[in-house]
């Protein structure tokens, strides 16, 4: 379940400013005696500011009829796993989106930041990640930064009907 809240021209400049708070569970039952229960539970919470301009250190004009977006993004997610483990992470994001035309859209993302943190690990569980590498690695603090880039092509809106075409990909 998502619960959204918006607020249009946030600061008089025609800002979108979005806070999302987010929870889901996955229970399990049936479970043998001895295996590990993998229910869990996940809350988080975000919050997405998005600006109708490019911010760049640099100038770049916009020739076309689409407005380019630059977007900033902080997020907290908790997951719980029952029996197992807790994890806590916070990721920040910095990026633009822009039509290239009404088909192309561009996503880029130059900043990418991702924490993630185990806390509460059962013996149990480190026990079997012992001898289990899948499950060790759930458990290890992990840091990431990088970038990533998204486009996508579609004619919907050029095809009256018929045939569709949806191209996504990103690195």
């Amino acid at each position: 379940m998502t619960v959204n809240w918006r607020n249009r021209n946030s600061f008089r400049g025609a800002e979108l400013l979005t806070v999302s708070a987010y929870g889901g569970a996955d229970i399990q039952t049936g479970i043998k005696e001895g295996i590990a229960n993998r229910s869990y539970f996940k809350l988080g919470a975000q919050i997405s500011l998005s600006v109708p301009r490019f911010i760049t250190p640099f100038k770049i004009g916009n020739t076309g009829p689409f407005v380019p977006k630059t977007r900033f993004t902080l997020g907290y997610d908790f997951l719980q796993r029952q029996n197992s483990y807790t994890l806590n992470s916070i990721r920040t994001v910095g990026g633009y989106n822009w039509k290239e035309t009404i088909s192309k859209e561009h996503q880029l993302n130059p900043i990418e930041v991702n924490y993630v943190h185990a806390s509460s690990v059962t013996d149990i569980y480190r026990m079997l990640a012992e001898t289990d590498a899948t499950l060790k690695k759930a458990i290890e603090d992990q840091f990431t930064f990088g970038s990533t880039y998204h486009y996508t092509y579609t004619n919907t809106a050029q095809t009256k009907k018929g045939q569709y075409i949806l191209l996504s990909g990103w690195s």
